[in-house]
């Protein structure tokens, strides 16, 4: 690959810069009018308001959050409280409760308490209070017992300053919920697919992302082959990281390649890295290079008991993985919202290399993870 004037520095500099994701938001400005809209109602006029936002996983959901939710701290008076809730974390209405009960600072046991609870910590207030509830992969809240559900879009309907935001890669998320919730559910919708409209504004902004480090020659083909695969923002960072890693005329590029994959691997938490661990014994078994969930499930007993894990955190981490590059969506399923027990994946992670790492901290894992990392061997 020819390369003009990039450098180790050069590399690592871009590298950073797309890890950090300094760049503002690109695109969506109509989405980022709606959503700003419901922020207002609830944050400036105090009233309450809810809006589920779909997006397949890199699509934005969270970016846009974000970037909405950093706008209005400074044009608004009113004093508020976000609370965030994971449906893949907070898997029983107990942990939600919990967490809701420490962020608002009020006593609550029961789920059917929170409106009543709010409704009382809002007017006994002299300061103008608001909340923001943020449900995260909202779909699997809409799985399960509904009862924190159900309080929550009732509490919008009777409390004024509550703001319900919903997040999920499920598009038929609402067809789970039960026939109360159903009765209670208003919100508004935003559906976010890509901010690129062409194919000639997805190259351009990734030729300027990369400052001219490629020639358009080099660049062109391999950008409009990623446009065909995908256009989200999540896969288009991972293919301009993987592409920077993948310039074999540099000296650097390998063993910048495996630092930064040490790094990453080390930074896991002892769930992530054990799913890695059997993902690497599965695959090397099979001599294959492509996996399915429900092949590794099966292997979850293998992880040590003092890491707590179920069939809900073995996906979430699955999503996690992907997100940091480690996993991929084989093609053919690269629009899949949702990863089933089926779906086609592939690990960016050298065996090799994951053996050094766990024989690094050999002596930081927990009791018995060495099990994990012989099954490996």
């Amino acid at each position: 690959m020819k390369v003009k004037q990039l450098d180790e520095n050069k590399i690592n500099r871009l590298i950073s810069k797309i890890d950090s994701g300094q760049d503002e938001l690109y695109g969506y400005d109509e989405e980022k009018k709606i959503l700003e809209n419901v922020l207002n109602k609830t944050f400036k006029n105090g009233e309450s308001s809810s809006v589920i936002i779909y997006g397949c996983r890199g699509s934005g959901k969270t970016c846009l959050l974000d970037h909405c939710l950093k706008k209005k701290v400074t044009s608004s008076s009113r004093r508020r409280t976000i609370i965030k809730l994971d449906g893949a974390i907070h898997n029983t209405d107990a942990l939600a409760l919990s967490v809701i009960a420490q962020c608002v600072d009020i006593p609550v046991t029961n789920a059917s308490q929170i409106g009543t609870a709010l409704q009382e910590k809002i007017s006994s207030s002299k300061t103008i209070k608001t909340f923001c509830f943020i449900l995260n992969e909202i779909d699997i809240f809409c799985r399960r017992q509904q009862t924190l559900l159900y309080t929550l879009f009732d509490a919008v309907h009777y409390v004024p300053g509550i703001c319900l935001i919903g997040l999920t890669a499920k598009a038929d998320c609402t067809d789970y919920v039960e026939k109360r919730v159903r009765s209670r559910m208003s919100y508004q919708t935003i559906v976010l697919s890509s901010p690129f409209k062409n194919q000639k504004e997805y190259f351009d902004y990734v030729k300027n992302y990369l400052e001219g480090a490629f020639s358009d020659s080099i660049l062109k083909p391999l950008v409009f082959r990623q446009y065909k695969k995908s256009r989200t923002p999540g896969d288009m960072k991972k293919f301009m990281l993987d592409l920077l890693l993948s310039c074999d005329s540099l000296t650097a590029s390998k063993s910048l390649t495996n630092d930064r994959k040490v790094q990453l691997l080390e930074s896991l938490s002892f769930l992530e890295l054990a799913v890695v661990c059997l993902i690497s014994k599965k695959l090397s078994d099979s001599g294959k290079t492509f996996f399915r969930p429900i092949e590794i499930a099966p292997l979850l007993r293998n992880i040590p008991a003092q890491i707590s894990h179920s069939k809900e955190l073995f996906l979430f981490v699955l999503h996690r993985l992907i997100d940091y590059g480690l996993l991929f969506i084989n093609p053919g399923q690269r629009y899949n919202s949702y990863i089933s027990d089926w779906t086609s994946l592939s690990l960016n992670a050298d065996l090799e290399l994951l053996k050094f790492v766990l024989n690094k901290n050999k002596k930081d894992l927990p009791t018995n993870f060495l099990h994990v990392l012989e099954t490996t061997a």
